[in-house]
């Protein structure tokens, strides 16, 4: 059977502009489309650890002087080491002096130079200029020993910053 035997009022009377006339269609009630149905949304995935799962900034810089430099060892003092009516505070000259000795050890600085730094307060990282002071020449220092300890503590500061010290 052909569409135009079945549907006889359709017959070659329906255009672009004229829809068809029949029982099951009218004009003004169109079939709607289907509404378009949108995927499921993924749940949320965190980007960033929470700061309880991340080590903290001194821990990590710790860790990179435990390993990276052998000769630094810890071990803990023990409590017999203490008089009773000392106090118990920790001693921040001997960390000073012994992480002090670590860098002039892994810089290269020899034992004057060392001192030198003692005696103007230098501690690893601090701002130096390239160029000698008047204060500095009074203690003791070189043109050229001084550009060598700026030179390291510019290198302390970049090793600082790549996590190598």
């Amino acid at each position: 059977m052909c569409a135009e035997t079945q549907y006889p009022q359709a017959q070659k009377k329906t255009d672009e502009k004229t829809p068809p006339h029949s029982q099951f269609f009218d004009a003004s009630n169109p079939i709607p489309p289907p509404a378009a149905i949108a995927p499921p949304i993924p749940p949320p995935v965190a980007a960033v650890p929470p700061p309880a799962m991340t080590p903290s900034l001194s821990d990590v810089l710790l860790t990179a002087l435990l390993t990276s430099n052998p000769r630094f060892t810890w071990q803990p003092l023990s409590s017999s080491q203490f008089r009773a009516s000392s106090p118990t505070r920790a001693s921040t000259a001997s960390c000073a002096t012994t992480f002090f000795e670590i860098f002039c050890d892994t810089y290269n600085i020899d034992g004057e130079d060392c001192t030198r730094l003692k005696e103007v307060g230098f501690r690893p990282g601090d701002s130096t200029g390239p160029n000698l002071d008047d204060d500095l020449k009074g203690v003791g220092f070189t043109f050229f020993g001084w550009k060598r300890i700026h030179s390291a503590n510019s290198r302390f500061k970049s090793d600082l910053s790549a996590g190598l010290f």
